[in-house]
């Protein structure tokens, strides 16, 4: 026995045609280049976003500033700082953020309470204000 749905193109839940698949498509590849950060505001949100390690950076900096001179933090006192219920996420934004301060020599690394090499450290590690005699962290070859 035959329904009464008639064609497959008119029943609901069926799959779009191939225009209506492209359309889809481009949609998606929309908002993944705002996800991306390619695009700096979103169709529905003219907004402009401001990049994820601001926040990061203005907590670093806001939390040095309460420590005495020569004293460090720890990374998740600055995730902490910017996300107390998730700050386990915010800690790769924590790293990155460090690592480009330390480049500008605006911050420094420390590993077992010495400065470390912000392209090559690995594990534990602790932020601090440049003092002076510090070295630089990226040392040019000549």
């Amino acid at each position: 026995m035959v329904g009464s749905a008639g064609s497959a193109d008119q029943v609901d839940g069926a799959v779009p045609d191939g225009a209506a698949k492209v359309g889809a498509l481009l949609a998606r590849r929309a908002r993944l280049a705002v996800l991306r950060g390619r695009q700096q505001t979103h169709p529905r949100n003219p907004e402009p976003r401001q990049p994820m390690s601001a926040p990061v950076e203005t907590a670093i900096f806001d939390l040095l500033a309460k420590v005495p001179p020569g004293k460090s933090i720890s990374p998740e006192e600055v995730a902490r700082a910017v996300d107390p219920e998730g700050w386990r996420r915010l800690l790769g934004h924590v790293r990155a953020t460090a690592v480009g301060l330390a480049r500008q020599n605006r911050l420094v690394i420390t590993r077992h309470n010495k400065p470390a090499d912000p392209e090559k450290f690995k594990g534990v590690y602790r932020l601090r204000l440049p003092q002076e005699g510090d070295p630089p962290a990226i040392e040019e070859s000549a």
